[in-house]
């Protein structure tokens, strides 16, 4: 027996169509096709059948029909505890087909995503589930599948236009845009293909035709249609110059002309490429220079995503997200991925061998689109992607007339001051052959060729090095070989710089020198001395000097002894307080260098927060604390994460522990929880022994019980914080609990006394001349939301005001909830397009942070744009969501425009239709109604 869920609900046994009779085994086998796998409570199933009033004898006909299915209609359903289960493979579904083939799809060639995507379109029959979509049970399953229908038809069109079949391609979206009308993507990429097709004026047509559609809504094109019609108005796509993400290499490439040239022609062709090689052959100076070469071809340029740094694979995906400058696009890392595929786009992953399993989850997601992402990879071994394609990387050349390994050694050592006169050929051939070409080894002699003579430095290669083993031998070999050449180069150096060498491992990230100075205990001309002998690189961005270590480097060092415990100790200590110095800077005036310091630092503060909770959980403890404000300040969910992880070892009633408490308080409370995050908060104000862990304690309540609607609870929870300010001398923190009351009053209604109190907290930050920009902006956001009610154009000077000051801060957490305000007023004052437009920014904004209680503010200032421009139905189903679903309380001049919105909903759809579609609200969570609130704003009035 097989199911059809792509097209009227349908079963079919040996390939024909068997007719379910009676409409109540329809709609009983519909749900439980939807909720295949999942044990449906009977309740559900009785609502679904009989609506809100079912007969006294719905329960014993719910198990007639079910027992019909079973026996007449051969349905694999068994009855379990309070519910039955459909156990049916997903091979006899047709909708499961259809989502494995577009995932393989998204796994190979171009070619062959083709072949996967037509045979998947073909499995449908019409909409998903027919008239059964209807019911609420199904409907969302039924949305789902519709809407992968249409990505999918947008990939196929990508695949297309990707494998040169460009005027297929306007075939499958001009029938694409034929049924969704509103759908932007599609005309942007309509547009493309049409110019790619050779038929530029028909494509600055396509976006004239989606401008008329969306003019109906009375919405604006988007930035990426605007640039479609640019593009077809110049006959092609732009040639764009690199970004600035690329390092510029401090010397030439010697000896790679035939690889360049390979790899170039390679990233012309396939989807993934992966330079494969041992460490020090050069595999991140051929890519970067491919890169390069590379950037004006790409529409979007380029992204270097160096993960040299990561020692854990699950910070992979962020890191990925972070380079790719993904944070605005909305969703899970995985979906921020997927779309990026869909970019003409270069991406290369350098040093991927370390979390291989990670780096090729992370490109799967990058390929899955099919669409012009490019992916060039380093490692030392195979990704073992689908479609990957290797490039192996050798040692340079040693033999011949002219061989790269001399050409190299050569201009490095000149380069180094090695000679006035040219060297002897054979000389110099005999130091590579030692090394057997590879580069970096031989960047390292040529270095030493400064004070070595050649005759010498070939002596103390054949006794040093002499057992060196091919470097393409196998990994061992690999190994063996490298650290040979380190312990070779270690031996020429002195103490201090053999020393410095030994123990630098222990940091993870590029650092400052005065990083390196207190933890290795180190003369600052030490490592200054090691970066002329290539075992250290500088790293400088935006003026500032950092020290790295090449991975390559790290490797043999850590081979030869692991790092001291001793050393680990200093070096978490030492970042426990550049932690806590930045964390005093981010309550003055020099907060932005403060965050852009730890977000600089991020790597070594992981490395010293990992190790600290092993070993000292109250060291982590305390780094957890340092670490609060600006975590929450910049919604970092990695670094609140790390507190959650203590939970294991620090027991909840050990004061040590009490900071990181607050941590995770603070993030379940972002993440929606709000009962989990007052109950940890309340634990660590117990608990606790340091007032200023009381303090942030006493934050996290003020913010739930605001969630709550509690303003006399919140109000003064922000007194007590103010308190505990003062005894502390910490005005920061004195201007936050005084924010608490004033936002009470104004979300009480009570105008008048929200201003006065402004003004008395405006006085008092007079006496605080360095107060830091986020305090600033805190201020001019609690102004706006004083006058939204009443004077919305002093509101949105203020909230602008807000935003401002936020970006300059990098307080993100106060951008987001600035930007959610604004655009409220702007959806019921201005506007509508712009309005559109706000809240679609500030929806990604929130979905990509993951922070689902400011999500659910967010959407129910969105109902009344909704409602505003026309979208009933999308309107109600999210009023549904927000006020239905659950989370945090809506309350005072919200709650009010929210009811106003449902009276005026009801009167236009009718009591009936509206309960139904808020009852399909209220079974979605906020980030599937967000995604069905931002395809409503897209799609307007008739797609909603």
């Amino acid at each position: 027996m097989e199911v059809g869920v792509l097209g009227p609900l349908e079963l079919r046994e040996d390939g024909r169509t068997v007719e379910v009779l009676g409409t109540q085994q329809r709609a009983l086998l519909a749900v439980l096709v939807a909720r295949r796998g999942r044990v449906v409570p009977a309740e559900v199933l009785v609502e679904a059948l009989w609506g809100e009033e079912p007969p006294r004898t719905a329960t014993h006909t719910l198990h007639t029909h079910a027992s019909r299915l079973r026996r007449s209609q051969g349905v694999p359903l068994r009855a379990v505890d309070g519910g039955y289960l459909l156990e049916l493979e997903a091979e006899r579904v047709d909708g499961a087909r259809f989502e494995a083939l577009v995932a393989g799809a998204a796994a190979g060639p171009a070619t062959e995503a083709v072949r996967l995507l037509e045979e998947a379109l073909a499995l449908w029959r019409g909409p998903a589930f027919g008239r059964a979509a209807d019911l609420v049970a199904v409907r969302g399953e039924a949305l789902r599948l519709d809407e992968s229908r249409s990505a999918a038809r947008e990939q196929l069109a990508a695949a297309l236009h990707a494998t040169g079949r460009a005027a297929d391609a306007v075939a499958v979206l001009e029938a694409l845009v034929a049924d969704e009308p509103y759908r932007e993507t599609a005309w942007a990429q309509l547009a493309r293909a049409l110019t790619a097709a050779g038929r530029p004026a028909d494509g600055v047509a396509a976006v004239a035709r989606a401008s008329a559609s969306l003019d109906e809504l009375g919405l604006r094109p988007s930035a990426d249609l605007r640039a479609a019609q640019q593009e077809a108005l110049r006959g092609g796509p732009a040639r764009t110059t690199a970004r600035p993400s690329l390092p510029v290499p401090a010397s030439t490439l010697v000896g790679r002309d035939e690889d360049v040239a390979a790899v170039d022609a390679l990233v012309g062709t396939e989807p993934l490429i992966t330079l494969l090689g041992p460490g020090g052959v050069g595999k991140t100076r051929l890519a970067l220079e491919v890169a390069r070469r590379r950037a004006q071809r790409h529409r979007s340029g380029v992204r270097l995503v160096e993960l040299a740094t990561l020692t854990d694979g699950a910070a992979v995906p962020a890191a990925t997200v972070a380079a790719l400058e993904l944070s605005g696009e909305g969703g899970t890392t995985s979906t921020m991925l997927r779309r990026a595929g869909t970019l003409d786009l270069l991406v290369v992953l350098d040093n991927c061998e370390h979390v291989i399993e990670a780096v090729a989850a992370v490109v799967e997601d990058l390929l899955a689109a099919g669409g012009p992402l490019r992916v060039l990879a380093t490692s030392r071994e195979r990704l073992e992607v689908a479609g990957e394609r290797v490039h192996a990387v050798a040692p340079l050349a040693v033999d011949g007339t002219d061989p790269a390994a001399r050409r190299l050694f050569v201009e490095r050592a000149r380069a180094a001051g090695a000679w006035t006169t040219d060297p002897e050929p054979a000389d110099v051939d005999r130091v590579v052959r030692e090394l057997d070409g590879l580069p970096l080894a031989i960047e390292m002699a040529a270095a030493r060729a400064a004070t070595v003579g050649l005759a010498d430095l070939g002596d103390q290669l054949e006794v040093d090095l002499a057992r060196l083993e091919h470097p393409g031998r196998g990994s061992a070999a690999r190994h063996r070989t490298l650290a040979s050449v380190i312990a070779w180069s270690s031996a020429l150096l002195d103490d201090a710089e053999r020393t410095v060498l030994a123990d630098w491992p222990v940091f993870a990230g590029p650092v400052r020198p005065a990083d390196a100075a207190a933890v290795l205990e180190a003369a600052a001309e030490v490592p200054d001395r090691l970066v002329r002998r290539s075992l250290l690189a500088l790293d400088v961005r935006d003026g500032r000097t950092r020290y790295r270590m090449l991975h390559t480097v790290r490797s043999a060092v850590l081979d030869s002894a692991p790092v001291r415990p001793a050393l680990r100790r200093r070096h978490a200590e030492w970042f426990l307080d550049v932690a806590r110095q930045a964390d005093a800077a981010l309550r003055t005036s020099a907060e932005p260098e403060a965050c852009a310091l730890l977000a600089a630092q991020v790597a070594d503060l992981r490395a010293a927060h990992a190790w600290a909770r092993n070993t000292d959980p109250a060291l982590a403890a305390r780094l957890s604390g340092a670490l609060h404000v600006h975590a929450t300040g910049t919604m970092n969910d990695e670094i609140l994460g790390w507190a959650a992880r203590l939970g294991p070892v620090l027991a909840d009633d050990d004061p040590q522990g009490a900071a990181a408490q607050v941590s995770v308080a603070a993030r379940l409370v972002v993440g929606g929880e709000l009962r989990a995050g007052e109950h940890r908060a309340r634990r660590a104000l117990e608990v606790a022994s340091d007032d200023r862990v009381r303090m942030t304690a006493l934050e996290v309540l003020g913010d739930v019980a605001l969630y709550d609607g509690r303003l006399d609870d919140s109000a003064a929870l922000g007194l007590r914080v103010v308190e505990l300010a003062r005894s502390l001398g910490d005005p920061h923190y004195v201007m936050t609990g005084l924010s608490y009351p004033i936002l009470c009053a104004s979300y009480g209604g009570r105008y008048d006394e929200a201003r006065e109190l402004l003004a008395r907290t405006r006085e008092e930050m007079d006496r605080f001349p360095d107060l830091g920009p986020t305090v600033l902006g805190n201020l001019a956001y609690t102004a706006g939301e004083i006058e939204i009610e009443h004077r919305p154009a002093v509101a949105l000077a203020h909230l602008e005001r807000a935003t401002t000051l936020a970006e300059q801060s990098g307080c993100t957490f106060l951008g987001g909830v600035a930007r959610v305000s604004a655009s409220s007023v702007r959806a019921r004052h201005g506007d509508p397009a712009a309005a559109m437009a706000a809240f679609d920014e500030v929806v990604r904004w929130w979905l990509v942070r993951a922070n689902r209680t400011h999500l659910v503010t967010t959407l129910r200032n969105l109902v009344d744009l909704l409602e505003r421009v026309g979208a009933d139905t999308a309107a109600a189903e999210l009023w549904g969501a927000v006020v239905l679903g659950g989370g945090s309380v809506s309350f005072g001049a919200e709650r009010a425009r929210l009811d106003g919105a449902r009276e005026r909903l009801q009167s236009r759809l009718g009591a009936d239709r509206f309960a139904e579609l808020a009852d399909v609200g209220a079974t979605l969570d906020p980030e599937t109604a967000a995604r069905h609130a931002l395809s409503a704003m897209a799609s307007g009035p008739a797609g909603a």
